[in-house]
């Protein structure tokens, strides 16, 4: 491995942390605009609606909440759809009516709700991308300690760099360091 293509890795590493803190720092600016809020279930009922695998039964709720005096009345489709009208029915048991539930609401636009969502999931993308960063800039160190080496042909020992000769062997070590024989 040449030292151009660590140095390619390495600044691939410096530009995955740097994504990873912008991105990190615009998901938390995201994060900040939900909060959360108690609803009650309004109403629930199963939707009986024609799809790509025949009929399908998909629960439907309406919850109530209530943000900075404001009373807000919003239906929601819950994501699942099932073929049979039993499964939707057993998935819609924990939104019984009258049934509180915890929802994220936008402060910027309280019609804007989340249903179930922990608000860190926003976070979850950008630690990965700042973790994989980390995580091949320590690989990069590791391989730019590896390369420095020198190492002497005839008894592969390490030499430093300013030495002439091996110390363990004698052998008359070359000026240039691209004749050395690298041991990995």
């Amino acid at each position: 491995m040449n030292r151009k293509l660590v140095s390619v890795l390495a600044g691939l590493a410096a530009l995955c942390v740097i994504a990873g803190i912008v991105s990190m720092a615009l998901a938390w600016k995201r994060v900040k605009k939900w909060e959360a809020v108690q609803a009650r279930v309004a109403s629930n009922e199963v939707v009986r609606f024609q799809g790509r695998k025949g009929t399908m039964h998909r629960p439907e709720i309406e919850l109530v909440y209530v943000v900075k005096d404001m009373r807000y009345r919003i239906p929601i489709s819950l994501p699942r759809s099932f073929p049979t009208f039993d499964e939707a029915r057993d998935e819609m048991r924990r939104y019984g009516i009258n049934s509180a539930q915890t929802i994220l609401y936008n402060n910027d636009n309280p019609n804007d709700i989340l249903l179930d969502i922990d608000p860190q999931r926003f976070l979850i993308a950008p630690a990965v991308l700042m973790g994989s960063g980390v995580v091949l800039m320590v690989v990069c160190v590791f391989l730019f300690f590896r390369m420095a080496r020198r190492v002497c042909k005839r008894c592969a020992a390490t030499v430093s760099r300013g030495q002439n000769f091996c110390y363990a062997c004698g052998f008359p070590l070359p000026i240039r360091v691209d004749t050395f024989r690298q041991v990995i």
